[in-house]
């Protein structure tokens, strides 16, 4: 029994791990996000648009972003297309400015 509770114990630990290196991932990418659309000098936070989606404040905003990487990356696994994901993001993120957008997400994720 004592091996047992180990044993689940550890493997807990490691998906607690993983589970966290992945937020800290998607946190990133929604701050490469922020500069990308123009930090606090845009109009739209993370370049929402508030035509589409409601959000108030950069806070809301954030959490948006933060389910859209999540959601895109689910979308990724799904999908036999593409072989990068940020270029699946892009294409989500900024359809029709997407080489542009890569470059800058690229750039601001080695920056970091």
């Amino acid at each position: 029994m004592n091996k047992l509770f180990m044993l689940l114990l550890i493997l807990g630990g490691i998906y607690a791990i993983l589970f966290l290196h992945q937020e800290m991932v998607n946190k990133k990418i929604c701050e490469c996000i922020w500069i990308i659309e123009g930090s606090n000098q845009a109009n739209q936070h993370y370049g929402i648009n508030p035509k589409y989606i409601q959000c108030d404040t950069k806070q809301s905003c954030e959490q948006i972003c933060l389910n859209t990487v999540r959601n895109t990356k689910i979308r990724f696994k799904n999908q036999t297309k593409e072989i990068d994901f940020n270029t699946f993001l892009a294409k989500r993120y900024c359809p029709y400015n997407w080489e542009i957008w890569l470059k800058n997400l690229k750039y601001y994720l080695k920056e970091e």
